[in-house]
């Protein structure tokens, strides 16, 4: 009897936490979808809440630790549908809205209405936006010396790399000759030459703070 009682009270409580959760998903799905909605119907960029992304985040971790926990495959199911409803709806989210920030950006406006995570994702794109202002700008004024000086300043870049074998002379696309090198050492190496060394794995490129 005190078994039976027992197994009552505990269905029960599974019962209130799936349901719980269940609430919890369907209110954030429900944010989610009235964001994505907003976008598309909108030339303006919502502003989210800056927590929305962590939200989802969390709430699919819960469900990811909660899957094959003895419960039927229906409810599996369900539950990995679910998964994909978030992922689906925040990856249209965030393209809408990375689409918006470089139109914007285009026109030499700086979006404000960013998430932290957005501002982390766009933050390389500022540079590169400007580049291409200039470029353009070049083009439309008829400056070939912008863009010789932008071609240049391409032409070669340097990085630093740290050999993970013994490797010979070699010769840089710069023209000049670099090396011999033994392991562990620290060099900076033309751009195309190092990708050539990651490729073979005779290198790795070296972070400042293993310097």
């Amino acid at each position: 009897m005190k078994r039976a009682l027992i197994l009552i009270i505990v269905n029960a409580f599974i019962s209130r936490l799936l349901w719980l959760q269940a609430v919890m998903s369907e209110d954030l799905l429900g944010i989610l979808q009235r964001n994505l909605e907003e976008e598309l119907t909108s030339e303006n960029m919502a502003k989210l809440d800056p927590s929305l992304y962590s939200a989802v985040a969390v709430r699919i971790k819960e469900i990811r630790e909660s899957l094959g926990n003895g419960d039927s495959e229906l409810i599996n199911s369900l539950l990995s549908r679910e998964i994909e409803l978030f992922y689906t709806m925040v990856e249209d989210l965030l393209k809408v809205r990375l689409h918006k920030f470089l139109d914007r950006a285009m026109q030499g406006s700086n979006e404000v209405s960013l998430t932290p995570e957005e501002r982390y994702m766009v933050e390389p794109l500022y540079d590169s936006v400007k580049r291409l202002l200039r470029i353009r700008e070049a083009i439309r004024e008829g400056h070939p010396s912008v863009l010789e000086e932008s071609s240049d300043s391409y032409t070669t870049k340097y990085i630093v790399v740290r050999f993970l074998d013994d490797v010979p002379r070699i010769a840089g696309i710069d023209l000049k000759e670099y090396g011999p090198f033994k392991k562990q050492d620290l060099a900076v190496v033309p751009m195309d030459n190092a990708k050539l060394l990651l490729e073979h794995d005779v290198a790795e490129e070296a972070w400042v703070s293993q310097i």
